[in-house]
């Protein structure tokens, strides 16, 4: 990996927000399991116009993945890192494209701001969905080219 990534994740363990792991091939492969299936899942809600529950897998999925993909480069975040940290992360990745990462991140703001939300004033559309459906395909793919690190 990049000099980048390597001060970056130093970084993040300084932090508390990152932890350094042992691969399991088997847990990667779960991971990976079931970040297809919650888009299997968003699909098919999608197809039935359940908008916020697409959404809500659809996020779930790319999370997953994009976890995936770091935890095959053994480092996982800690419950202090949660969500940003895979997205921020992931921006230092090589073989992750940054419009996908710049989706992650827009879609976890997002994200927080339906499951917390300040007011109704968040509404969701197809097109954001449509979003964090392709988002997660796209990182769902991108965990082929990660194989676990030994």
């Amino acid at each position: 990996m990049s000099a980048m990534w390597n001060q970056r994740v130093q970084d993040l363990i300084n932090e508390g927000r990152l932890e350094e792991v042992l691969v399991d091939q088997r847990f990667h492969n779960h991971l990976i399991t079931n970040s297809q299936i919650n888009l299997r899942d968003a699909n098919a809600l999608l197809a039935t116009g359940s908008l916020e529950g697409a959404f809500v897998l659809s996020y779930s999925s790319a999370r997953i993945a994009a976890t995936a993909i770091l935890y095959s480069l053994g480092v996982r975040p800690t419950a202090r890192g949660g969500h940003w940290v895979v997205a921020d992360l992931l921006a230092v990745v090589d073989g992750v494209e940054a419009p996908v990462v710049s989706s992650l991140n827009r879609l976890r703001i997002l994200r927080n701001e339906i499951e917390y939300p300040q007011s109704v004033s968040t509404r969701l559309t197809l097109e954001i969905v449509q979003l964090a459906f392709e988002t997660a395909q796209s990182l769902v793919l991108s965990c082929a080219k990660f194989k676990p690190k030994k």
